[in-house]
């Protein structure tokens, strides 16, 4: 016994040994892991970074309110952009740079589109600015309907995006928002409503809202502004010296003299005082304060006193070149009343291409030339219609119509009569312009196309009472 038992202590001595040499040689991802402690580290780094990677980058975060008709999903390193813009764009809001706010804003919505933090942000940056710059238009509409869409149309939220819109003059949208919620209004939600319906040239409205919620803001000087212009120009006649008086004070005023002198040059609109409000817009030009609607109203108002060729020549000098869509289609509009062809054509060629898909500019370019029986350029201005993308959708062969009323006017009648033919197999989908387009043909003996255009009404709106 003795003999043995030192024999297999030595045994288990020595396998103990050759196991540690067997331990230490094990060179699988196991035995690395158990006695490689910088393998350990580096592994373990390894599956960090995945599962961060997992995290930030798939857009997995749904940042829209359960139930919200458009799910905006978001990654975590669009959430972290997201927040680092949004500082960006509060300091440079805080220190009065108005373009690297609004663009950081936009990026900002760009990595996290349904943030309110960021929608807030983006419509009180405009709504602080007293002439934003047009381009950021549509980005405000958008993002107003978006932000009323997620937090339910909330009082705080609706007065935000309408001082916000108020800033380019989109009265519609304010009156008919702030409208329908005027119970719930606050004062300042109220003063944009008041303003909005000043604007839009519904005084009875502006009247009616004066007399239920302006007098207890009669107070903001602004806003008594407005009740002065109106007194001007649609109130007893009794009140219009002495408001008149108060709109020139204030004109002096440099806190007021921008809303001031629009408010005056209304009402001298309302008087036909042409000379009154082109010395309202000389000085709406020195201060870099007017607009392209400034300088349309005034060429109507040169219309309207009987100076059309006037009118014309102030048109043709003009400087001030539109922005936005909405400004597009109202300098075309005035031009066509103006009879501006030579304006119009200029346009078409060098500046319409920018707004392919706007169809109420290009047919309102398309009436000036037809009034003016420029043929020529009606034809050229239809084949690029039916070319443009966007234009086609709307109108479908409405361009066709046109182009048959320039071959009718160059005394092409077979090529006119085809062209009419091919708009009655596509008519457009607005029964105002197949009903002028029936009345036009009929009018030049086409009695055909227009027969056949007016039997289509007939019996795709013979159910519509508006028809």
């Amino acid at each position: 016994m003795s003999t043995e038992e030192p024999r297999r202590r030595r045994t288990r001595k020595k396998r103990s040994f050759n196991t540690v040499v067997q331990m230490r040689n094990d060179k699988s991802l196991i035995g690395l892991i158990r006695d490689e402690p910088r393998f350990r580290w580096a592994l373990g780094g390894l599956l960090a970074f995945f599962v961060m990677l997992g995290i930030l980058v798939p857009k997995i975060w749904v940042t829209t309110p359960k139930g919200f008709f458009h799910v905006v999903k978001a990654s975590g390193l669009d959430l972290l952009q997201s927040a680092s813009l949004r500082r960006t764009a509060r300091s440079a809001g805080a220190r009065g740079d108005f373009g690297v706010a609004a663009q950081a804003w936009e990026s900002a919505l760009a990595n996290n589109l349904a943030d309110v933090r960021n929608l807030r942000g983006f419509l009180g940056l405009i709504a602080g600015e007293d002439a934003p710059d047009p381009r950021w238009r549509l980005g405000a509409v958008q993002r107003s309907g978006l932000l009323l869409g997620i937090t339910g149309t909330n009082v705080a939220d609706l007065e935000l995006a309408a001082r916000a819109l108020e800033r380019f003059d989109l009265t519609g949208w304010i009156t008919e928002n702030l409208g329908a919620r005027a119970s719930d209004l606050s004062p300042v939600g109220h003063g944009a409503l008041g303003r909005a319906w000043f604007r839009s040239g519904d005084m009875a409205s502006f009247d009616a809202w004066w007399e239920a919620h302006g007098k207890t803001l009669a107070d903001d000087p602004e806003i008594r502004l407005y009740r002065d212009a109106w007194q001007v120009g649609w109130g007893p006649a009794v009140d219009a010296g002495p408001a008149r008086d108060r709109l020139v004070a204030a004109s002096a005023d440099p806190a007021l003299r921008v809303t001031a002198l629009r408010l005056l040059m209304v009402a001298q609109a309302r008087a036909l005082d042409v000379d009154g409000y082109e010395a309202g817009l000389a000085a709406l030009v020195d201060l870099r304060r007017d607009r392209l609607v400034d300088h349309t109203r005034r060429w109507l108002l040169m219309l309207a006193a009987g100076r059309a060729a006037d009118a014309r020549d102030a048109a043709s000098r003009a400087t001030v070149a539109p922005a936005t869509e909405t400004e597009v289609v109202e300098l075309t509009s005035v031009w066509h009343r103006l009879g501006a062809a030579d304006l119009a054509a200029e346009f078409a060629v060098r500046g319409l291409g920018e707004f392919p898909g706007l169809a109420p500019a290009w047919l309102n370019i398309a009436g000036t030339f037809a009034d003016a029986r420029r043929w020529d350029d009606l034809r050229v201005l239809a084949q690029r219609m039916r070319n443009s993308r966007g234009v086609d959708v709307r109108l479908a062969g409405y361009a066709y119509f046109l182009e048959g009323l320039a071959e009718d006017g160059l005394e092409l009648r077979p090529r006119a009569e085809i062209s009419f033919d091919r708009m009655v197999e596509n008519p457009p989908e607005d029964p105002v312009l197949i009903l002028q387009a029936a009345l036009a043909m009929q009018q030049r003996g086409y009695p055909v196309p227009a027969g056949r255009l007016l039997q289509s009404l007939e019996t795709d709106r013979a159910v519509d009472p508006g028809y």
